[in-house]
Parts: structure tokens; C-alpha cells; sequence
């Protein structure tokens, strides 16, 4: 008893500061995501995942660095998950190779779990705005992340490559649109 009074307390404590870090809408996303699978959300914070919220408050990002890394300097993978998925699920998918090779990961969630697609998806200009305030955020050179898409994110990530040489800061190196 003492053990899983323990445990719910741990949980709620580091889940709690989870939440002190989100606004808004953002909030709804991560409970949505949280509800949708906690052992992922679990699964980012064990690993030493930060969870921010994106500057309009309407959504979050999973950002994680290995140990020790400076993030400016440090090869990063920004990724887009599926549809039915969520950021911790492509965070969970990449975290092992990612430890591997010493690469960051940013997993952007872009979708806002409404019934009725396409209108709960972020247009293309905010997601990458999101992005690009994340990656200006940790100070992060031009050609240097790999941009990664799974299935919608995949086809997302078309109109992230546009909007990034339109804008200039040119972050991506290489694109991964896996469908």
C-alpha cells in the first residue's frame, strides 16, 4: 500500500510539472494525448523529455537533448506524427536512435483531436511557425535538423520545407517523408 501510495504521489508530482508548463489550449492537447496512452507521456518525462507549449498557447512540443549536450550544436531530429497518433509517440519511435548517435528530437504536435479533419489540423504557416520559434528558441544554425513526417505528417512536411527556404532560416537539411 505504502509502494502505491508512493508511486501515485511520484506521479502526480512530475505529471504536475508537466502542467505548470502549459497554457491554454496546449493544456488540452497534452491531457488528450495523455488520455489517448499515459505510459508515452510517462515514458518522454522518465527520459528527461521538457514539454513546452508553442507561443500562441494552442499547442505543445516534446523537446529532448542527450546529457550534457549543448542544443545549438547538437544534430536534432524535428519530427510530425501521424493522424491518430501524438508527439510522444513519434518521441518514443525516435528516443532509442536518437540516444544511440547523441541527436536531439523535437516532436511538433500538430493536430488538435477534433472529429473532423481537415479542420483539426494547424495550417501549414502556424506549424511552422511553431517550429521555427522552437528551433530559434535554442538558437539552432540554418541546415543542420532533419525534418521527419509520418503518414499526415509526412504530408505535412512538403509545406514545412517550403515555408522554411521561403522564410530563409533554411533549419532543415534533409527531409524524411515516410508515409
Amino acid at each position: 500500500m505504502k509502494k502505491t501510495l508512493f508511486f501515485i504521489c511520484t506521479a502526480l508530482i512530475i505529471s504536475s510539472s508537466v502542467f505548470a508548463q502549459l497554457s491554454g489550449q496546449a493544456q488540452v492537447l497534452y491531457d488528450s494525448a495523455y488520455a489517448q496512452d499515459p505510459s508515452l507521456v510517462n515514458f518522454a518525462i522518465t527520459n528527461g523529455a521538457q514539454i513546452f507549449t508553442t507561443p500562441d498557447s494552442n499547442s505543445f512540443y516534446v523537446q529532448w537533448f542527450p546529457t550534457g549536450a549543448t542544443p545549438s550544436t547538437t544534430p536534432l531530429i524535428v519530427t510530425l506524427h501521424g493522424s491518430d497518433c501524438n508527439a510522444f509517440m513519434e518521441f518514443k519511435s525516435w528516443y532509442p536512435r536518437a540516444q544511440i548517435h547523441g541527436c536531439g528530437i523535437i516532436a511538433l504536435q500538430w493536430n488538435r483531436y477534433n472529429p473532423n479533419p481537415p479542420y483539426d489540423y494547424f495550417p501549414d504557416d502556424t506549424l511552422y511557425s511553431y517550429l521555427d520559434s522552437a528551433l530559434t528558441k535554442i538558437n539552432y544554425p540554418s541546415n543542420k535538423a532533419l525534418l521527419h513526417g509520418f503518414s499526415r505528417g509526412s504530408a505535412r512536411s512538403y509545406a514545412l520545407i517550403f515555408n522554411d527556404i521561403k522564410s530563409g532560416n533554411n533549419f532543415f537539411c534533409n527531409t524524411i517523408s515516410n508515409s
